[in-house]
């Protein structure tokens, strides 16, 4: 999550977790969303179409300005931190709101973001960065536009240069646990690299290497399995051809400065593809890593992504790029592990999920029955025809 200031208050109530606070919550989002709308002047049509997000409150519209996304932080926290750490009763509904317009106000809500992504078109000049619409009361609202899957005429053959970016990348993803981010070449192109960087790195030490949290991933993934699970990832990547600029752009989403990599020739390269909504590889991707995620057994330690892809790859129809698909795979699940995110969000599941009761089995089934519509995949209409996992592995839990 974004560094914010200023303050943070405190949370009324007695301790709950679970559906009901995320209830609350997400009434208190969608009102300062619209309170910010109508302080941007922005002509909006109902309704606000949730966009999934273990951090923040997202959401989708139209307008008078066309397609829009607005994306809110309640308090300056994530939401799985508000569900550990909020004990709210619906009569207290009004107080909150209350809190979060003064937290909105007095802190730098999304402004970072902001810059990030004007600093992205500045460095760009290209279509490729959303566009800023507005920022106001801790909500940033930018220009949405839905992904479409290239066809296969138009993906790029694989050549050397695009080897030389996946070489690139890969040396990058490995200095992020080497070296100081200092190490990396200070050219204006690679300042969004940089950034990247420092954020990997920030968020790597303060939630796996510092107190409670380093206890926690030591009981749930010791440090020399997550180590090596993170090094198969990049070995994936590595052997995996580096997307042409032709099927990756850069779509709305979690704007953070180290969700962003810029290949030769300074292309915008998306790391977290949770968002991209109608590309098919991507809800794919998106779609087996977090059912892999609810489907953890404690017994399970080591991420086996390769086998999962392994699988994937043979049972993908021929007009998907399994390998684009494992490349979404791999850079989701680093996103995740560096994020130390939890995934419990009911709103990011079709249907209604009981996470203690998913198993890779009903995934494999639940996979098997999905289908495209249309040529452009809805997020939850997935174009995998037989995908069964079997046995396969992941690891344990993400999340406290």
């Amino acid at each position: 999550m974004t560094a914010l200031s200023g303050p943070e208050p405190a949370l009324p109530g007695t301790a709950r977790t679970g559906p009901f606070i995320d209830d609350v919550f997400e009434t208190v989002a969608r009102e300062q969303v619209r309170h910010a709308l109508q302080q941007l002047g922005i002509a909006f049509s109902e309704p606000l179409t949730v966009i999934p997000s273990v951090t923040s409150y997202v959401y989708m519209f139209e307008s008078d300005v066309g397609r829009a996304v607005a994306k809110c932080s309640i308090l300056g926290k994530a939401r799985s931190s508000l569900r550990r750490e909020g004990g709210v009763r619906a009569r207290e509904l009004g107080e909150i709101t209350r809190a979060q317009r003064e937290y909105a106000a007095a802190s730098s809500a999304c402004l970072d973001e902001a810059r990030g992504l004007r600093l992205l078109t500045g460095i760009l000049g290209t279509d490729a960065v959303p566009r800023v619409i507005g920022l106001v009361d801790g909500v940033l609202v930018v220009a949405a536009e839905r992904a479409s899957t290239p066809s296969v005429a138009d993906r790029d053959v694989p050549d050397e240069k695009a080897s030389e970016a996946s070489a690139y990348a890969v040396g990058l993803l490995e200095r992020l646990w080497e070296y100081p981010p200092a190490r990396l070449e200070p050219t204006d192109a690679d300042a969004v690299n940089r950034a990247h960087a420092l954020g990997m790195v920030g968020t790597f030490r303060r939630k796996f290497l510092r107190g409670r949290h380093r206890r926690y991933v030591d009981r749930v993934v010791p440090s020399a399995e997550l180590a090596r699970g993170i090094s198969s990832l990049v070995e994936t990547i590595a052997r995996t051809p580096w997307p042409s600029s032709k099927t990756m752009r850069l779509v709305y989403g979690d704007f953070k400065p180290e969700h962003v990599l810029l290949r030769e020739g300074a292309q915008p390269m998306l790391i977290d593809p949770l968002p991209a909504f109608g590309w098919r590889e991507c809800d794919i991707a998106r779609f087996l890593m977090r059912m892999g995620l609810l489907s953890m057994s404690d017994s399970s330690r080591l991420p086996l992504l390769e086998r999962v892809c392994a699988m994937l790859a043979a049972r993908l129809p021929d007009d998907l790029d399994a390998r684009l698909v494992q490349w979404f795979m791999a850079m989701d699940f680093v996103n995740i592990y560096t994020t130390r995110v939890c995934f419990q969000d009911q709103n990011q599941l079709p249907g209604s999920w009981d996470s203690g009761s998913v198993t890779l089995e009903t995934v494999a089934q639940m996979a098997s029955g999905l289908r495209t519509t249309g040529g452009a995949a809805d997020p939850y209409s997935l174009a995998v025809t037989t995908a069964r996992l079997g046995d396969a592995s992941c690891p344990s839990e993400i999340g406290a």
